[in-house]
């Protein structure tokens, strides 16, 4: 897996990677695996883009959000935090909130 460093809080570094395990909250502590490229979904079915990395926590080690990479003609990329994957099935993965709600999630950065 390649690794960047990123910084998403100052406490502990967040390293991103390629693909990984989550465990959804849903579906009975099963890990699931996600990857770069999958496509991401809003709750009632709209692309909202692809996966451009995972992040994990420095101290946990877990995968605590998805960094979302945006249709758009500038590159955006949104930070989805895991409690709010609905699903990961065929190679795509549902959020469980509409369209709208993706401008409120937080915008990610390399610093």
């Amino acid at each position: 897996m390649s690794a960047t460093q990123a910084s998403f809080t100052s406490e502990s570094p967040n390293t991103l990677i390629e693909s990984g395990a989550i465990e959804l909250a849903q579906a009975s502590a099963a890990l699931v695996q996600v990857r770069r490229g999958m496509t991401i979904l809003t709750g009632e079915g709209i692309i909202a883009g692809h996966v451009a990395a995972l992040m994990v926590d420095g101290r946990s080690e877990k995968v605590t959000h998805l960094v979302l990479s945006r249709p758009c003609q500038a590159p955006e990329y949104r930070l989805v935090s895991i409690p709010l994957i609905a699903a990961v099935d065929d190679g795509e993965i549902r959020l469980n909130f509409f369209q709208a709600v993706l401008e409120e999630l937080p915008i990610w950065h390399i610093s």
